[in-house]
């Protein structure tokens, strides 16, 4: 995951959640949200 990423994901969570977050709770957030598409990937396999 790049910084990119995760500055990009603050900004967004911070615009339509009207929430701060930091970097960690970012990199817990993306790592939910990569397992939830990997599971459903794999749900049609």
């Amino acid at each position: 995951m790049t910084t990119e990423v995760l500055e990009w994901w603050i900004k967004w969570s911070r615009i339509h959640r009207k929430t701060s977050i930091g970097t960690e709770d970012a990199e817990k957030e993306i790592a939910v949200l990569k397992d939830f598409i990997n599971a459903l990937k794999n749900y049609h396999k």
